[in-house]
């Protein structure tokens, strides 16, 4: 099971980086990997590809999904609570929402892997000791 943050999201769809789309087409079409996100990411993803490559970027998100190349994990009340407590806690990076459901739904369904762009889970932490297993093909 690996976590997916919006930056690939993102990027597997701009073709205006065609070098790193493909790299991370690739990655999602790994043999039994199980992709997951949260509510809140797949919100960034859609906002962001609508101001960069509209509808055209937005259809390929929503095609990932109708694929089940990812799937939505719901977040319960007790981890909008942990989302919370984890952004205050990393104040001063600063978390975002979309970060901090991550780490909080890693908590829960004990999922230690993120696909990411951004250098933020190296310091992550699950329930504040773990590491990430961090796939980050642009590090």
């Amino acid at each position: 099971m690996i976590l997916v943050d919006a930056g690939p999201l993102i990027s597997v769809v701009n073709f205006s980086e065609l070098a790193l789309s493909v790299r991370l087409r690739g990655i999602f079409e790994r043999d039994g990997e199980q992709f997951y996100t949260s509510p809140a990411v797949l919100t960034e993803a859609f906002h962001l590809t609508a101001r960069t490559g509209g509808w055209p970027q937005q259809s390929l998100v929503w095609k990932l999904l109708e694929r089940h190349s990812i799937r939505v994990l719901q977040l319960r009340d007790a981890d909008l609570d942990r989302t919370h407590q984890l952004m205050s806690r990393y104040a001063d990076r600063p978390m975002d929402f979309g970060d901090a459901t991550l780490v909080a739904l890693a908590e829960v369904h004990r999922i230690n892997r993120v696909f990411t762009l951004d250098s933020d889970f190296y310091i992550y932490r699950i329930h504040d000791r773990e590491a990430f297993d961090v796939i980050n093909p642009s590090a």
